[in-house]
């Protein structure tokens, strides 16, 4: 493969930037097989190049052929302000979706070890998570045992540098999916770390919780009052924490974001802000429009590019990639943009205290673990309590 095109950082319709997709020389088969299978040769009377978009995309992208040479191109338009992976698929033949699928040979910038990322100017700032940290909090493993969930639960509990009880009280933050917090996928104690150092959040104690994914239904108020009633009495027991819930947060993305959403609509009295990254909208709408306004405060980030179905819904002008129309994309049910749209406008109607972001990503972690700061700092700030 070698590069033919270049990218573009301007446009002068509605503040879009303009991304060539490179356009590649296809000189032989695949390329490097990602394991001892062999992939799909180069079929040459029906070749193809397909880009592959991070998300659920309802139809990604097919490189165009200049007729008489070897040369594949794709061209969009995409707003300023974007990140999101994505991967080349030589040869993708119906049936064998993304099966060649493989990060583009030439682009530096690689996410999850298979993807190359895309990044636009003004995209969130990475370095919150991305910067070593000059001084670094503590990180320490408990295991509880819950009466309510039948269960011991594993912990991971962050101090902040300088941690000392007659300091206290200190905020409290509970993150969901805590071990990918904590690893290398979003980098959280990297972000908590830097965004103390620069004195943009109110050291906080943060509680990394791991169990909340496979929660059935009927069990959810079950495990939300574990949250409220056995895990938070004991941070409380165990650490200098304030017991005001304005101080609290309890949040995380996706599936999170809703267990987040969810738990603090059960027990406001305990839970004083939300932090939503791409989560929370299915299960929210509904529990917040039947309800009386609650004293808790919301932080909304969702992506531009998580597509879900119906992303034709969007008008032109609030697409964030252009062509879709042109794509001939079928309407197939509601899109995930629209609901997040919903759960600002049914906050906003209740009167609620809520900021709410659409940043140009996929619902991935190229995207949350470089909003995470933006939220932090929107709750945690010095001045918002």
């Amino acid at each position: 493969w070698s590069r033919a095109a270049r990218c573009c950082s301007n446009s002068a319709r509605d503040g879009m930037g303009c991304l060539h997709y490179r356009a590649y020389h296809i000189r032989s088969v695949t390329g490097t097989p990602k394991s001892n299978e062999q992939k799909p040769h180069f079929d040459v009377a029906h070749p193809n190049v397909l880009v592959v978009w991070a998300g659920a995309a309802p139809q990604d992208y097919y490189m165009s052929h200049l007729p008489n040479t070897n040369v594949w191109y794709k061209t969009l338009r995409i707003r300023r302000g974007s990140r999101f992976s994505y991967q080349l698929a030589p040869n993708d033949r119906p049936g064998e979706t993304h099966y060649t699928a493989q990060t583009d040979p030439l682009n530096p910038r690689v996410a999850y070890g298979d993807s190359s990322i895309v990044e636009t100017p003004d995209a969130p700032d990475e370095s919150w998570y991305a910067r070593t940290p000059v001084v670094r909090g503590s990180i320490t493993k408990h295991s509880l045992e819950s009466s309510l969930l039948k269960k011991r639960r594993d912990v991971s509990v962050y101090t902040p540098p300088g941690y000392s009880p007659s300091s206290g009280p200190y905020p409290l933050l509970i993150l969901f999916d805590g071990q990918s917090q904590l690893d290398g996928r979003m980098q959280a104690p990297n972000t908590l770390d830097n965004l103390i150092a620069a004195h943009r959040i109110r050291p906080p104690v943060v509680c990394f919780v791991s169990d909340n994914r496979g929660v059935d239904r009927e069990q959810t108020q079950t495990y939300s009052s574990a949250m409220a009633t056995e895990l938070v009495p004991w941070l409380r027991s165990s650490y200098a924490i304030s017991a005001d819930p304005k101080d609290v947060v309890i949040g995380g993305y996706s599936a999170g974001g809703g267990a987040a959403g969810v738990t603090a609509f059960y027990y406001p009295g305990v839970f004083g802000n939300v932090l939503l990254q791409s989560g929370g909208i299915q299960v929210l709408v509904p529990l917040l429009m039947n309800a009386s306004k609650l004293p808790v405060r919301f932080y909304l980030d969702q992506g531009l590019y998580e597509y879900g179905p119906t992303w034709a819904a969007l008008s032109p002008d609030e697409q964030a990639v252009e062509g879709w129309f042109d794509e001939g994309i079928p309407p197939q049910g509601q899109n995930w943009l629209l609901r997040a749209r919903l759960l600002r406008t049914v906050l906003q109607a209740k009167g609620y205290d809520a900021q709410y972001h659409e940043t140009g990503g996929g619902h991935e972690f190229v995207h949350w673990r470089a909003t995470l700061a933006e939220g932090l700092m929107a709750l945690l700030g010095p001045s918002n309590k």
